[in-house]
């Protein structure tokens, strides 16, 4: 469900935002002396937002936070490209200090309201500008 292979909603539990799917893939070589070549490996990366946590698969490896414990959330605020302005969850960071990259794009701005009570201890925060510029550089 929701394209999780590890993961599985509690009772009640809804997603809110997502799921949002990534692949990767990295060359890898491959050394044998008769007939050298090249390989790929390839990573899955799902992400979404429930209305308890934050749910994140990649890989054979699972990371929940709860959405209590979440401090900062990070949007862009975009023009959409047929009517009115997007907003995308950029990156997340949790009470201990860790950042989380989201990247769940696209979202309607009309889903503020959701994204406020999604996570109701944290300051949501635009991404814009010469400063917006530096949180992508320096992570923060």
């Amino acid at each position: 469900m929701y394209g999780f292979r590890l993961s599985k909603l509690e009772d009640g539990e809804n997603v809110i935002f997502g799921p949002h799917m990534a692949t990767s893939e990295t060359k890898m070589s491959v050394h044998r002396p008769d007939d050298p070549g090249t390989a790929t490996h390839t990573k899955y990366r799902v992400v979404c937002v429930t209305n308890q946590r934050v749910v994140i698969e990649s890989g054979d490896s699972v990371l929940n936070v709860p959405t209590r414990d979440i401090q900062l959330v990070t949007i862009k605020r975009r023009p959409g490209k047929k009517g009115p302005s997007v907003f995308d969850l950029l990156w997340v960071k949790s009470k201990n200090g860790r950042r989380i990259e989201l990247d769940i794009i696209n979202q309607d701005v009309s889903r503020r309201a959701e994204l406020e009570s999604a996570f109701p201890n944290a300051e949501i925060k635009e991404s814009k500008g010469l400063s917006g510029f530096l949180d992508k550089i320096l992570g923060d």
